[in-house]
């Protein structure tokens, strides 16, 4: 029984990882947009950030219900969320 527990949190665990890394391209891929813009102020450039925001959104979502009985993970994504939130605005 405490094999098959230590699997499915692996398995958990595995998740979390893996969807952290696809939300963080998610925002790396906005960064980048913002920066086009910025550079050439072309507007095609905002596109991914646009994009982003909704995908950003589905993901860190995600992320919440799957971390909701982690309360230290829990609370790591709620702060980043924050943060994004804040630079978001």
């Amino acid at each position: 029984n405490s094999l098959i527990w230590l699997a499915e949190e692996a398995d958990q665990s595995h998740l979390v990882v893996r969807r952290s890394i696809n939300t963080e391209k998610t925002l790396i891929d906005m960064e980048t947009g913002v920066r086009g813009y910025y550079i050439t102020n072309n507007k095609v450039f905002l596109e991914p950030f646009d994009r982003g925001e909704k995908v950003y959104r589905e993901k860190i979502e995600s992320l919440k219900e799957l971390t909701a009985e982690k309360p230290v993970i829990k609370d790591s994504v709620y702060a980043i969320d924050k943060l994004v939130g804040q630079w978001l605005e």
